[in-house]
């Protein structure tokens, strides 16, 4: 109400006499100076007036002449301490035209029925105050005698194109008062000064560890020179100057996100990739979250003209950013505004058959972009006319859209915006008229552009938010009446506004679907992935060593960067929160004790968020969906298999790095790699669904990596692509490492065909060959809780890879699997009770389900193992494999030639083991059952902790992450404790076999048997408590393996 003239500015006679004589009219005269006075004449004049103005015959009435231009009651009396708000304009139809214009007051009246019938600017509502207008007459007399040719003229086109009255009504119209008072209170009382001063970061603070952020002092730590230490490492971090963050009114954090802030542009690499993403063209950017995106914008900007809009804003950390596009996305309370969704004659769901309702939205929808638009604009003029449009103040105005005090000012504005009951053509107008004055004022450089850049934009994109449906993406249809996200408007809306200027757009997240963004509107976009990681290199080493304790010294210095590269390799914010986290601790502890307990936090879905040193509190999960649990599966039995992260083999699946599983290695969004170990480690997790800290299906029991029944029902329908086989391969092949923990007799747990071969009924364990000597092979059983080697399967490309693992390299593995043209086939080596040893070729055989697996496929499965067929086409200068096999010591008699048994696993398929086809396949062939492996597997599967043990050991070598808990202990307690193993039904054999052939059917004890038997066991269970307690057993795991194997075998009788 401050902007309206009083009274006495209303009547002065010498100020009207001004404006009459300025626009050619006569002056207006009164018959007293007291103001009331003039008031009440002013208005007796108006009734007077109304009273003999009548419509004439032959008058033109039509909305849009000057007859019509007649206004229904004028300016209402009021005192000098409250004016009270005029009613804009009635109903004209009392009077009609013609009507005088002889003063400020009936030229406002006039002006305010233009804007109502002519211009067509909504309701009274949406027009502006009475005293408005008359004070804008009063300040531009130019205006004024505008506003009397359109009338005397009957000619409306002046006033249509006047600037003043339309495009700047922003800076008149007490509808956008608080607007404006918002703005001056930013160039007076707010962030601006300090930034003219250039003490902006002052308003942020730096960190320095004080006494609640590190350690409980005890006794031992009060020392005086444990005081010094503490005192050295807090001024050593303090002359870092690294900026405090906010995490909630009373803890802060080291900020490493925007630490040493706008010195990309000094290394050429980081030029070159910021080069690549602002450019003159537009720009999607799009990677997993704490790839680096964020502060990649942030450079950029800080060396361009640009604004910073975040559709999402996180209220636990900061920097917040501005919280205007949440505000129109998100139902909150911070701005006072009602969100998008949530606004009167919005439709949730767009029918296809009626466009009005699409119509609503998309209008709606450009209100609001605008009105955010328009206060950033605003502000941003604001910015200019109190600091300065140089260049050396880019990085003052990224400054002030990072950050902004408590009361959030720049929220506010736009909520005073949306609250402003205006017709959209006057934010529209609004926009067009900041814009012309913006570039006017910067006078870019040839070639230079301003740029619009949007991070986090997948909130923008999805279908559901927060567990919940999003009224958003259902909201809006294209022409072939498919809906699209909001995203899409949201870009429409500020494009339409700015493509007569040098502007583009760059906008980035970690899931922007390139579906809805096709076609020629969106030629001009470009896609990348290019953020860049640290992946070992020197880059990490050197950001690293910047942190480290001054004390510490090579070679520790070394070897922890060394094991710190291995652990946090991958994106950015995984080593920054790391150094954030020691930094906190004010380096009390270990850096390697920190370290380990850091990366254990974010493998239990954890994150470093609290300040205090012993402290993590659960964070943002990774999120799971079914479309991800295959390539989920896929990536852990990769790493457990082969000790190596999986990279390059699940392109088509970009919903991993949406979910944050995968990452995008490549600048052109091709690569996908799950390899970072905290990742790993963190999915591991998810696969216990007893696990708290993770999300689980609801009702779905407990997982394992080694459940065969699991893996058919969830995870084998979702495999796509080539990767099929080899994930099935892999999975057998853990299954067969779990399950050797023990020796297994044969023709329990293969179907072999008639007849039977007596050496089936030994039992067998896995081994490992090392050839120690150019004439010594070490022979070693395997044992999966036990092992000290990392990697279950060595992987052969050739045939020169497979010969080394045959002769028994330095680091061998139980496996290999060897690739040819006709798929891969899984290799391993068996020991007998005795000393004899024999080769097993595997193979899976899939099929769709409940399909019969025919005896020819069968055969055909089995002449491809044929070692004659599977190396016939060696070329001269390969190995010779043939001459490697026959050359297995001690081969099992029975095994061929080759030692070879070739077993084909028919997964997913029926197969009849009485087929003759089979019987008549001889006995170097055998069947392995899925249903016969998961009753072996379903007692010791790999569950809960043990997976993520198994799964860090293999990629780390490392078992320190899960401190004094020992998973092997508990793994192999359920092994031994429970008598699951004999209870196991043998494997089906062909029926057609003579009884002399068959495996012997145990006979029923008798009584007195039982007795005798429950004798010698008690009699044995006393020997070897005595043993146990004098020391004198021989340990079971020395002499020979046939000793070791017979030692076991009697132990458990």
């Amino acid at each position: 109400m401050n902007d309206k003239p009083s009274l006495a500015h209303l009547a002065s006679e010498k100020y009207v006499e001004e404006v009459a004589k300025g626009a050619g009219e006569k002056t207006v005269e009164y018959a007293t100076d007291d103001p009331e006075k003039r008031m009440a004449e002013a208005q007796q004049r108006a009734d007077e007036a109304k009273e003999q103005a009548r419509p004439y015959k032959g008058q033109d009435v039509s909305p849009r002449s000057p007859a019509n231009c007649l206004l229904s009651f004028m300016l209402t009396s009021s005192s000098d301490s409250s004016l009270a708000r005029e009613t804009s304009i009635g109903s004209h139809e009392a009077l009609h035209f013609p009507l005088h214009v002889n003063n400020v007051t009936e030229a406002a009246q006039f002006l305010l029925w233009y804007l109502e019938n002519v211009r067509k600017e909504g309701g009274k509502e949406a027009l502006p105050w009475l005293s408005d207008c008359k004070l804008l007459l009063y300040e531009h007399p130019e205006l004024y005698a505008v506003v009397k040719d359109a009338h005397s003229m009957q000619d409306f086109t002046k006033l249509d194109q006047s600037d003043l009255l339309h495009r700047c009504r922003v800076r008149w119209s007490s509808q956008f008062k608080e607007s404006r008072e918002i703005l001056e209170g930013l160039s007076v009382a707010g962030t601006m000064p300090l930034l003219s001063n250039g003490e902006r970061w002052l308003a942020y603070g730096f960190w320095v560890p004080t006494p609640n952020t590190t350690r409980s002092t005890t006794h031992s730590d009060s020392s005086p020179s444990n005081r010094d230490q503490d005192l050295a490492s807090t001024e050593h971090i303090r002359a870092m100057r690294i900026l405090a963050a906010q995490v909630n009114p009373t803890q802060k954090c080291p900020n490493m996100c925007l630490h040493d802030l706008g010195h990309f542009h000094e290394d050429p690499i980081l030029r070159e990739r910021l080069a690549k993403i602002f450019h003159r063209s537009n720009t999607f950017l799009v990677n997993v979250a704490g790839s680096g995106k964020s502060r990649l914008l942030y450079e950029g900007l800080c060396i361009r003209w640009g604004l910073l809009l975040s559709v999402f804003q996180a209220q636990h950390v900061w920097p917040l950013t501005i919280g205007d596009l949440h505000c129109v996305l998100r139902d909150s309370d911070w701005c006072g505004v009602k969100a998008l969704d949530q606004s009167q004659n919005w439709t949730e769901i767009v029918p296809r058959d009626d466009t009005s309702f699409l119509e609503t939205n998309l209008k709606l929808a450009h209100r609001r972009f605008s009105e955010v638009l328009l206060s950033r604009l605003l502000t941003f003029q604001e910015f200019m006319r109190n600091i300065g449009s140089g260049r050396e103040y880019k990085r003052s105005w990224l400054e002030m859209q990072l950050h902004q005090p408590d009361e959030r000012p720049l929220e506010h504005l736009y909520a005073a915006l949306q609250k402003a009951n205006v017709d959209d053509r006057v934010i529209n107008d609004a926009v067009a008229k900041s814009l012309e004055e913006i570039f006017a004022v910067l006078d870019l450089p040839e070639g230079e552009r301003f740029y619009i850049v949007v991070d986090q934009a997948e909130e923008a994109t999805y279908a559901q938010w927060d567990y919940r449906p999003l009224s958003h993406f259902k909201a809006f249809r294209d022409e072939n009446g498919e809906n699209y996200p909001i995203l899409k408007e949201m870009l429409r809306c500020w494009h339409a506004h700015m493509r007569a200027f040098p502007v583009s757009f760059v906008v980035s997240g970690r899931e922007i679907q390139r579906e809805f963004f096709t076609g020629e509107e969106w030629s001009s976009y470009s896609w990348t992935s290019n953020t860049g990681s640290f992946d070992g290199g020197e880059d990490q080493r050197g950001y690293l060593a910047r942190y480290l304790p001054p004390g510490l010294a090579s070679p520790a210095k070394e070897e922890f960067l060394d094991r710190a590269c291995r652990l946090l390799a991958g994106r950015y914010r995984i080593t920054a929160d790391f150094v954030a986290y020691m930094l906190s601790t004010n380096y009390r502890e270990s850096c390697d004790r920190l370290l380990t307990r850091f990366v254990f936090a974010l493998c239990r879905g954890l994150n470093y968020r609290d300040p205090m040193a012993n402290n993590f509190h659960p964070e943002e999960k990774l999120v799971y969906g079914s479309r991800d649990r295959a390539d989920i599966h896929y990536s852990l039995l990769h790493a457990l298999c082969f000790a190596q992260c999986l990279t390059g083999s699940l392109c088509d699946n970009v919903n991993l790095v949406a979910n944050g599983y995968g990452r995008f290695t490549d600048a052109n969004m091709s690569t996908i790699a799950i390899d970072e170990i905290p990742t790993i480690g963190r999915a591991a997790y998810w696969f216990d669904a007893t696990d708290s800290y993770t999300h689980c299906d609801r009702g779905e029991a407990r997982r394992s990596l080694t459940d065969i029944d699991y893996f058919v029902q969830k995870i084998f329908p979702d495999i796509k692509g080539p990767q099929k086989d080899h994930h099935i391969t892999c999975h057998i092949a853990t299954c067969l490492a779990v399950l050797f923990e023990r020796p297994i007799r044969m023709w329990d747990l293969l179907s072999f065909p008639l007849p039977t071969p007596r050496w089936a009924g030994q039992s067998s364990a896995l081994v490992t060959r090392q050839q120690t000597s150019k004439i010594m092979l070490h022979i070693t059983p395997f044992r999966f809780t036990q092992r000290t080697h990392r990697a279950l399967v060595t992987r052969s490309r050739n045939l020169s890879d497979l010969a080394a693992w045959l002769e028994g390299s330095e680091e061998s593995t139980p496996f290999v699997l060897h690739s040819t043209d006709s798929g891969e086939v899984l290799m391993f080596c068996l020991q007998m009770e005795g000393t004899e040893l024999f080769w097993v070729f595997l193979k899976v055989a899939t099929h769709a389900s409940g399909e019969e697996m025919s005896p020819s496929d069968l055969a055909q499965c089995y002449e491809s193992m044929d070692p004659a067929v599977l190396f016939a086409n060696k070329k001269d200068d390969d190995p010779d494999i043939v001459s490697l096999l026959k050359g297995l010591p001690n081969k099992c008699p029975g095994t061929g030639p080759y030692g070879v048994l070739r077993v084909v696993v028919p997964f997913n398929a029926n197969t009849d083991i009485n087929e003759r086809s089979f019987v008549a396949n001889g006995n170097s062939v055998a069947l392995l059952s899925t249903d016969v492996l998961q009753r072996y597997v379903s007692g010791n599967q790999i569950v809960g902790e043990a997976i993520a043990q198994e799964v860090l050991f293999a990629l780390t070598g490392e078992r320190e992450f899960l401190g004094q808990y020992s998973l092997s202990d508990t793994f192999r307690g359920r092994l031994y404790r429970h008598p699951w193993w004999d209870n196991v039904p043998e494997a089906p054999q062909p029926s057609q076999a003579s009884s002399s052939l068959r495996p012997k059917a145990k006979p029923k004890p008798t009584k007195a048997a039982t007795t005798a038997a429950k004798r010698k066991r008690r009699s044995a269970t006393a020997v070897d408590e005595g043993l146990g307690q004098t020391g004198e057993a021989e340990d079971e795991d020395s002499g020979p393996p046939s000793k070791r194997l017979r030692s076991k075998a009697k132990r458990r009788i």
